[in-house]
């Protein structure tokens, strides 16, 4: 059985992208907390690869939230 730590992610992608493709405003909003809280938790640890592809995926929710919220 995974640990809850190497299933967060898998579960956190399954979400970002069904999020991005059929998400309310409220839950693209909590998909990025979510996403945040991921980066904030393991920062230290992300070689520069890693953080850009944060920065895209933070990027790309918060596009989709801005124009949602129009």
């Amino acid at each position: 059985m995974p640990s809850r730590s190497s299933a967060a992610p898998e579960s956190l992608l399954d979400e970002l992208q069904s999020t991005l493709a059929h998400g309310t405003v409220a839950r693209r909003v909590e998909t990025l907390r979510r996403v945040t809280d991921l980066f904030v938790n393991g920062a230290v640890d992300y070689s520069d690869e890693q953080i850009a592809l944060f920065d895209d995926v933070f990027q790309c929710l918060i596009r989709h939230i801005e124009v949602s919220a129009k």
